[in-house]
């Protein structure tokens, strides 16, 4: 399921023929988004994010991981559709769900729909109770 999911964006993943200069490459993406998300830069962390998702390369492990902090990102942005796709997909192919929930409750609550936000984190803290919650 998760290399379906990977090749609708290219493959990233799935392919023995990525390069290790594109490897390289995908993860500096990935680093400079995370450092972006870190610093609160959310147009920069979802350029990059959305960058590292398209190339080839990027590791199965992250690709999820990816997609949690780009909806966040968006969800800063006030991209709150995009933000919801990017969740669906990572729906998909997550193994635990639990920062998905975290995701989506901080995408309700940037919407200003509390009721559903408070729903999605309950859903979150009981499949782990220690799940932080994603913050402004």
């Amino acid at each position: 399921m998760l290399c379906a999911l990977l090749f609708a964006f290219g493959g990233a993943g799935c392919s023995n023929a990525v390069s290790e200069k594109q490897v390289r490459a995908v993860e500096d993406l990935y680093q400079d988004g995370d450092a972006a998300f870190e610093q609160g830069s959310w147009a920069e962390a979802e350029e990059n994010y959305t960058a590292a998702l398209s190339a080839r390369g990027l590791h199965p492990d992250l690709y999820v991981d990816v997609l949690i902090k780009r909806a966040v990102s968006r969800a800063h942005l006030s991209d709150f559709a995009r933000a919801h796709e990017d969740l669906a997909l990572a729906s998909e192919g997550a193994v635990s769900v639990e920062r998905i929930h975290a995701a989506r409750a901080f995408v309700y609550e940037s919407e200003g729909k509390i009721a559903e936000a408070d729903a999605e984190m309950a859903q979150a803290r009981e499949i782990d109770p220690s799940v932080e919650p994603f913050t402004n």
